[in-house]
């Protein structure tokens, strides 16, 4: 499974959660930066293990080999749907 395609999982998993909330703001942060702002500490206290490396993985994302703006572009836009941000 791709880091996209885990992240796309963990959100539908998180759902409508403080974390799920969160994890969707990293996705739209790592993507479109900006307006988009993620404190550090919420995700050191509001995320386990799983989740922390979810988001190193996803910023490192296009630094891997055949990595895909579109793929990136359509999670961003799933995460912004899915938690009305």
């Amino acid at each position: 499974m791709t880091v996209l395609a885990s992240v796309q999982t963990q959100l539908e998993k998180l759902g409508d959660s403080e974390a799920g909330r969160l994890l969707a703001s990293v996705v739209c942060s790592a993507y479109w930066g900006g307006e988009y702002v993620v404190s550090l500490r919420d995700l050191s206290t509001k995320f386990d293990s799983e989740n922390l490396g979810l988001v190193v993985a996803l910023l490192d994302y296009r630094n891997t080999p055949n990595w895909s703006d579109n793929d990136f572009w359509r999670l961003a836009c799933f995460a912004k749907a899915m938690h009305d941000l």
